[in-house]
């Protein structure tokens, strides 16, 4: 059976987390990994999380956590949060 988008999602922070745990657990540890290595505050909520990694993703000041998911999805050549499937780990 094919893969979801939000599968596809899912094995992409689990490959930069090394986890494998449910969707939120290894996005959370992923974006953490993220963050930590950029030298960043790592927020405790998950949305909080989301907003400063996407925010760390793609470069953007905004806080618009809606706004930064299309800006994240159009960057790796999706029409939306929806519609993204696999995307890279954060280059060093």
């Amino acid at each position: 059976m094919a893969q979801t988008q939000q599968g596809k999602k899912h094995a992409s922070f689990r490959a930069i987390s090394g986890t494998s745990g449910t969707f939120n657990g290894d996005a959370m540890a992923a974006m953490a990994v993220e963050l930590t290595a950029a030298g960043r505050n790592v927020p405790a909520t998950f949305n909080g999380r989301m907003i400063a990694w996407l925010k760390l993703r793609t470069g953007s000041t905004d806080s618009n956590i809606n706004q930064l998911m299309v800006r994240f999805a159009k960057q790796h050549g999706a029409r939306n949060w929806d519609r993204l499937g696999e995307f890279p780990p954060m280059e060093a």
